[in-house]
């Protein structure tokens, strides 16, 4: 699997194909999937997977994957305990985290990783939480190979975007999964403990979602009808959350 730069240009258009995958017509868990599947495609962000947590057996579990190997999810080999790796220190603390090279970090569980090229060398792994108001319900996380030429900072710039999309759609099964069976019900009791009541309407994109906002301008070269759009809001909405949040350090959004 090569992991060439991404162009800034290949950036943008991922970030437009995300926002059309998730306001289409698709079930909610084809949108998570293809979410995945064009991080590593796109993005060379590979076996990207969404933990979600199971209070009951104090872990987090992959609720939604890419290419990880089915024999290995089988025997729970990427359930996580929330109180270590990586994975758990992002899910307790709601902040983003990178391992430049999974050899040399002690804190990271080599068995999560997937060997990339049939090798665990010079690999590195990213873990942004998945926020929504102001909650961490997940975490979102990917593996790729070390470059020199492509900073870690940029990718964690795009997954928070791509989890940012992702919150709504984990409510959407969220809210379906209370109207289900009871059996269907249990296989998402974890979640639901979250919000033991019936959610409120979810505002796209929460106001307390600095990064995700930045990094959307970032992306869209400061044109406000192209960042709204990766928000999935108006160009008038991104304006109102960027005096709301007093984000002076902006500079003056373009037209477009």
């Amino acid at each position: 699997m090569p992991n060439s730069p991404v162009p800034h240009q290949v950036q943008t258009a991922f970030l437009l194909e995300m926002s059309r995958l998730t306001n289409g017509a698709l079930s909610a868990d084809r949108k998570i999937n293809c979410a995945l599947s064009l991080l590593s495609h796109w993005a060379g962000l590979h076996f990207g997977r969404v933990m979600l947590p199971d209070y009951r057996e104090k872990v987090l579990k992959v609720g939604f994957h890419h290419g990880l190997p089915h024999h290995e999810l089988d025997t729970g080999s990427y359930t996580v305990p929330m109180d270590q790796g990586l994975t758990g220190h992002v899910w307790r603390n709601g902040l983003a985290a990178v391992v430049n090279d999974i050899l040399d970090e002690p804190i990271f569980l080599r068995r999560i990783a997937v060997p990339i090229d049939g090798s665990q060398r010079d690999m590195g792994f990213i873990c942004v939480p998945i926020r929504l108001e102001a909650k961490t319900i997940g975490v979102l996380s990917a593996q790729r190979l070390a470059d020199p030429r492509h900073p870690y900072s940029d990718d964690v710039d795009l997954l928070r975007i791509v989890a940012s999309m992702l919150a709504p759609i984990l409510q959407s099964i969220h809210v379906k999964a209370l109207n289900e069976t009871d059996e269907h019900r249990e296989s998402w009791v974890s979640y639901t403990t979250l919000h033991p009541k019936r959610p409120r309407a979810y505002r796209r994109v929460q106001l307390t979602d600095i990064n995700a906002i930045r990094s959307a301008i970032k992306h869209s070269g400061g044109n406000q009808a192209q960042a709204a759009r990766l928000l999935g809001m108006t160009p008038r909405q991104l304006r109102y959350r960027v005096k709301k949040l007093g984000l002076d350090d902006i500079p003056e959004l373009s037209g477009g």
